[in-house]
């Protein structure tokens, strides 16, 4: 059976899921976790969870799975690590391929698991991580059974799959919306969930509402939930702002278990820590009983009765709307959004489940004792007839008033409900006429017990990891003196409208296209252009895309295609697998760099073409090695990529129509209650949307402190641009290009931001 995974945000839960079933828990120390607003584990806490863990023969995961800056990797990293690694921590936790590389140089024994915010969604991003030696990696949520079945079978890396809890509409790892809107960024635990409020969606100039086109009739019925709400004469609550096309309903897979079982998934993960002790033990109690239930008798699942009782259970526990199977087994559907509101709804507990809940999962052990000759009292607590504790005591008398009786002492032996012992049997030898104080028999007891206990952590230390390495100097960054080469300046465009505008630049020699604008357009376009063309594969790659991607890497011998552009760890592998040369890939601001190790660990893989994130600021970037990256100094930054469609919820899935030579959808936006407009750019060919930040970001009047930094390569990334507003930032671009500097540059350029390059987040 596949390991339970569950989630702990203090001492107490952590304590409350292992007794309730858990068979491991993932939780956060003082640092680095994913979950900066979960109470989290003191350092003396984060030590007695993993004692606490390996008492019950269960495995402690400790998260460190945001991005870290410089200072905080040289200042703490190391020491941080150190303490738990000493203790026995099971396995870490990581989104940062820094901090990845860091603990594999000091700790190379210590086993590292890919966090979700690495957002491996295919073969590919699980080959990549497998090579550096991971242990395990945790898939994204939108993969369907049969990928992830294909993913094991493929890489034989140990998959950790989520089955129960809140979701996030995008890809985790690949969210900056919070970080955009409010600056508390996702990728260092602090985000203010903006999916979870109100939106309307703009398409073709109109507010359009899902629910209303599809009381119309006009989209093809994927939710029975949404189509009762209107029935019930609801449909006045959705309208204007008042429906929540963002916000995902909580996965409930339960029922999908033994599809995951089969597909060999090693790892069941239940998210959940920042929820309630009864919330996240409930649930344990519930995945536990099923999969303890499946294991003796598989007709469990036809059990409808039982089926019912344990759903009934879980959505009482905390639901957002009812539960969805999440994307188990689709790509894309209105079923997964909750649109009613986003609240998590509770309900009454049903007591006939919680009473036929597992019993907490405590430890067996046999007590033995022995009254002799009035003088000696031996106490032997066994486990699993490998491990014992024996005491003597002197205190055992021949009885002057009244001998102590055996069922007496089996009583005050029975009193160890407060530690993690049960007890299996106890066997008493006592002579007639034999006293020995009450008080006694209490100390042995918790001598023999904490003996076993210290017994018990030892055996589990004996493959304690030893080889540590000594932490070398703190590493500076390097003297950012610029480039002795010239400066280039690459343009990226979503549409062919936006290439043609492109072309007509002489400026303009560097243009970066979406595979999917490629694929579906005449390609003597691109031949005749007289333009370096370089391809940007989807951001997320599925092992669904390889058709679409092959055809891609097929037209790579043509001398007009000069280089790719990946946006995960996914894209890396495939470009390497199809023996692209690493000196044409070149890594976007997606594959996040946020410190010199992550730098050091690309270069030390062969990738040299690296880009700046969007979250560093300018005194963080001075810190960095960046002298060789490429900077976004315009565009729209990208916020979320999706597997939900505005279209397919509004119009119905189109797919069919995006190979046709006079395809031309509308521009589709989301908007906020404040009336900012997010543009949702759609990809039918590899079914995705992307959502991007209602303002560009412009760097143009830092050109001069970002030439100071050493940087020579500039992006300016297109979205929904027309070609008026796009000639606007190509004149002020060809201005910098020819050596002038105007301080008010971005005021020329309607609404824009500077992003994070002085904010930064925390």
């Amino acid at each position: 059976m596949p390991e339970l995974l569950s989630p702990a945000g203090d001492i107490s839960i952590f304590k409350s899921v292992i007794e309730m079933g858990a068979d491991a828990v993932y939780f956060a120390g003082s640092l680095f976790g994913a979950r900066a607003y979960a109470k989290n584990f003191s350092d003396e806490e984060v030590i007695e969870a993993i004692d606490y863990a390996h008492i019950y023969d269960k495995k402690a995961y400790l998260t460190v799975n945001t991005l870290l800056k410089n200072q905080e990797v040289e200042k703490y990293l190391y020491d941080y690590i150190k303490k738990f690694y000493e203790a026995g921590i099971d396995a870490i936790l990581v989104q940062d391929i820094g901090v990845f590389f860091f603990i594999k140089k000091y700790f190379p024994a210590l086993p590292l698991h890919i966090s979700t915010q690495a957002s491996v969604s295919s073969h590919y991003g699980a080959i990549f991580f497998k090579k550096l030696g991971a242990e395990r990696v945790v898939l994204s949520r939108e993969l369907s059974i049969a990928e992830i079945k294909n993913i094991k079978e493929t890489t034989g890396i140990d998959i950790e799959v989520f089955v129960h809890g809140a979701m996030c509409v995008s890809y985790s790892g690949k969210c900056l919306m919070s970080s955009m809107i409010g600056g508390r960024s996702g990728n260092r635990g602090r985000c203010a969930q903006p999916c979870r409020l109100n939106y309307e969606t703009k398409i073709d100039g109109k507010i359009i509402n899902p629910l209303d086109a599809l009381a119309k009739g006009s989209v093809k019925n994927e939710n029975a939930n949404v189509k009762s709400f209107i029935k019930q004469g609801s449909k006045s609550k959705y309208e204007g702002r008042e429906y929540f096309p963002l916000s995902m309903k909580d996965l409930c897979g339960i029922s999908e278990i033994p599809a995951l079982i089969d597909a060999n998934v090693d790892s069941l993960k239940i998210e959940g820590r920042m929820k309630s002790k009864e919330y996240a033990s409930g649930v344990t109690s519930a995945y536990r009983n099923f999969i303890d239930a499946y294991a003796e008798n598989p007709d469990v699942i036809n059990d409808k009765k039982y089926m019912k009782e344990i759903s009934d259970y879980l959505l009482a526990l905390g639901n957002r709307g009812n539960f969805s199977h999440a994307y188990f087994y689709q790509r894309s559907s209105k079923d997964l959004i909750s649109f009613k509101d986003s609240s998590l709804h509770t309900g009454d507990i049903l007591k006939t489940f919680r009473d036929s809940a597992p019993r907490k999962n405590k430890i067996n052990v046999i007590f033995k004792a022995s009254l002799s000759d009035g003088i000696f009292l031996s106490m032997i607590l066994d486990r699993n007839k490998n491990c014992s504790s024996e005491y003597s005591s002197d205190k055992v008398f021949s009885a002057e008033k009244r001998a102590v009786t055996k069922e007496e002492i089996i009583e005050k032996l029975s009193e160890i409900s407060d530690t993690p012992f049960e007890i299996e049997s106890i066997d008493i030898d006592i002579e007639d006429g034999i006293f020995i104080p009450m008080s006694e028999i209490k100390s042995l007891k918790r001598s023999a017990i904490a003996s076993l206990t210290a017994q018990i952590l030892t055996e589990r230390k004996i493959e304690k990891r030893e080889n540590i390495k000594v932490r070398e100097e703190i590493e500076e960054g390097e003297n950012l003196k610029p480039r002795e080469d010239i400066e280039l300046y690459f343009y990226s465009c979503l549409f062919e409208s936006q290439f043609t505008t492109l072309l007509k630049n002489d400026n303009v020699q560097n243009i970066i296209i979406p595979a999917s604008l490629f694929l579906r357009s005449d390609k003597n376009l691109f031949a005749n252009s007289g333009k370096n063309i370089f391809i940007a594969l989807p951001s997320v790659i599925r092992d669904e895309d390889r058709k679409n991607l092959k055809c891609i890497i097929h037209e790579t011998a043509k001398p007009f295609i000069n280089g790719f552009f990946a946006s995960s760890y996914d894209g890396i592998t495939f470009l390497d697998e199809a023996g692209i040369d690493k000196n044409k890939i070149f890594l976007s601001p997606e594959i996040y760099i946020f410190n010199n190790y992550s730098v050091k660990a690309l270069k030390a893989l062969g990738y040299k073409n690296l880009s700046i994130p969007y979250e560093l600021n300018e005194n963080e970037l001075r810190h960095m090695n960046i002298n060789s990256f490429m900077m976004t100094i315009y565009g729209k930054t990208p916020v979320m990529h999706l597997e939900d469609c505005i279209y397919r919820n509004t119009y119905g899935c189109h797919v069919n129509e995006f190979m046709k030579d006079d395809y031309n959808k509308g521009y589709a936006y989301y908007v906020d209650r404040l009336g900012k407009e997010f543009f949702d750019s759609e990809d039918c060919a590899f079914c995705q949307n992307t959502l991007y930040n209602s303002y560009p970001t412009s760097l143009l009047s830092e050109m001069k402190k970002i030439r100071g930094f050493g940087i020579k390569d500039f992006l300016i990334d297109f979205t929904d641009e027309d070609e008026n507003e796009m000639n606007k930032v190509l004149s002020l671009v060809f201005l910098i290009s020819s050596g002038k500097e105007y301080n008010d540059m971005d005021t020329r350029i309607k609404d824009t931001t500077r992003g994070h390059f002085y904010r930064g987040v925390e």
